[in-house]
């Protein structure tokens, strides 16, 4: 496990960092809602090209948040082929919906090889329900993802 107050390694930032960058762009995060960020403990993974994360019907226990790299969602279609929904950037949350969606019903892989932070659903869930900021931060930060999620559909129809 990494906490998320540990210093940078080689200028890169840890993972508490990437939900508080993510946040910001979307809001204001006060002191009290960056330390409980870095207080969270998460899991830091290497995941190679292709590697799927995330897969249809997983019940996920995890948010994952994007370090490195570059992530996709994607649902099969009948003929086999990857129909892609969106991409995700270091700093990207592209699983916050996955703490109220109990079953998934699309997949995620890495495009290249990225660098990915996990943090139980349980330990988010109770920190959304001590810092309300953050928990209205992150539903907006989903509001938005959906918002590109349309503009993406309706440009690729």
């Amino acid at each position: 496990m990494v906490c998320f107050s540990e210093a940078t390694r080689s200028g890169r930032a840890m993972p508490g960092e990437i939900f508080i960058r993510r946040l910001e762009l979307v809001g204001r995060l006060d002191d009290g809602d960056r330390h409980a960020l870095r207080s969270m403990s998460g899991e830091l993974r290497d995941i190679g090209r292709g590697a799927q994360i995330i897969s249809v019907g997983d019940r996920p226990l995890h948010i994952v948040g994007v370090v490195t790299g570059l992530l996709h969602r994607f649902t099969v279609t009948e003929d086999g082929e990857r129909q892609i929904h969106a991409f995700y950037l270091p700093a990207d949350v592209p699983s916050a919906d996955t703490l109220h969606m109990p079953v998934m019903d699309t997949a995620m892989s890495a495009t290249v090889p990225s660098r990915i932070v996990l943090v139980e659903h349980a330990e988010m869930l109770a920190m959304l329900d001590r810092r309300p900021n953050i928990r209205d931060l992150l539903w907006r930060e989903t509001l938005v993802q959906a918002s590109m999620f349309r503009t993406w559909l309706m440009r690729n129809s």
